[in-house]
């Protein structure tokens, strides 16, 4: 009896000093901020993976973290994100959380998250994470520059937060990239082509040397798509030259022999409000044709009305024949352009 008494109370003694004994449900709201975030992070640490099972598991621990978002300060958070001692997901986790925390003030600076991108020993999942959520603004330029310049994993992200705080810079640096392609991965190609395509389009009527800087631009990226280098890059390139959203660029995507239909399709649905300015605005006879073979490839009913006014003021009978088929298949088959294009 004596024996089995002792052994009841060595099973309690050791049940109640585990460390690793879960916490019930019904307690986490006890739990103190710290051990709060250990349990979690104790949690995803005996699972190889996180997955749905870790998920529910976790449910009710999330929910107490948002109830107490406004009890972690900065300086918590961002000791959370740094310590090495964490999980990855529980880092990466409290990067959104940081964000989340402070998504509804506008003026907020979020150096204080932004400088971990500089540290050694962030791990790159972290980094990449704060690229994709954080708020940069001026005082970030030197350390996204750097980023751009020494770290080819980060590089590309960079770049694009760079442009919505300096596009010229970012522009700059894009038509470096683009220069010497060779020297230069795919991402940061296509980075640089996105970056040079927002930057044209946004500034088709400042810029002194636009035409020349589009021409550039344009040759660059149909070398990409003619040279059919990877699906990933020739896309990238396409995409940019669809964004430009000027007369010249919609004109060598409908005429390219290097494009696909489908492809077509999409260029001719984002640019329906060039093709629309190229037809009502005293149109020469090859931009009549171009507005028509865009219309082959896809028949939108925003163009009715122009193509009907304009086959009223032509002579050209093969022309006008071939406006009449465009009308006749508009009226049959004609769709909407979609309108989320101006809202760019």
């Amino acid at each position: 009896m004596k024996n089995g008494y002792m052994v009841v109370l060595i099973i309690l003694f050791l049940f109640g000093c585990n460390d690793n004994a879960e916490v019930s449900v019904e307690n986490i709201s006890e739990l103190s901020n710290v051990d709060l975030v250990y349990e979690i992070d104790r949690i995803v640490s005996d699972h190889e993976s996180y997955d749905d099972t870790n998920s529910e598991n976790l449910k009710p621990h999330f929910e107490e973290l948002t109830n107490r978002k406004k009890e972690f300060s900065q300086q918590e958070i961002i000791e959370i994100i740094s310590e090495d001692s964490y999980s990855l997901f529980v880092q990466d986790y409290f990067v959104g959380f940081y964000i989340r925390k402070h998504e509804q003030t506008p003026d907020h600076d979020f150096t204080i998250l932004n400088k971990l991108l500089k540290e050694e020993n962030i791990d790159l999942q972290i980094k990449q994470k704060i690229l994709e959520m954080s708020r940069f603004g001026e005082s970030d330029m030197d350390v996204l520059k750097d980023l751009i310049q020494n770290n080819s994993n980060l590089s590309s992200q960079s770049l694009v937060q760079l442009s919505r705080i300096n596009d010229k810079m970012a522009y700059d640096i894009s038509e470096e990239i683009l220069t010497n392609k060779e020297q230069f991965s795919e991402s940061e190609i296509s980075a640089a082509l996105r970056v040079t395509s927002v930057y044209l389009s946004e500034n088709q009527s400042d810029e002194k040397n636009y035409l020349e800087q589009e021409k550039g631009f344009l040759s660059t990226s149909f070398s990409i798509i003619e040279d059919d280098t990877g699906q990933s890059l020739t896309e990238a390139a396409f995409f940019a030259v669809s964004d430009l959203m000027s007369k010249t660029s919609i004109r060598m995507i409908i005429e390219s022999e290097s494009i696909n239909n489908s492809l077509k399709v999409f260029a001719v649905d984002q640019n329906y409000i060039v093709l629309k300015e190229i037809i009502s605005e005293n149109p020469t006879e090859s931009d009549i044709q171009l507005v028509v073979e865009a219309m082959e490839i896809l028949p939108l009913v925003d163009l009715l009305d122009d193509l009907k006014e304009i086959k009223s003021k032509i002579q050209d009978q093969d022309l006008i024949e071939k406006i009449g088929k465009v009308i006749q298949n508009i009226e049959l088959e004609g769709v909407e352009a979609n309108k989320k294009w101006l809202e760019r």
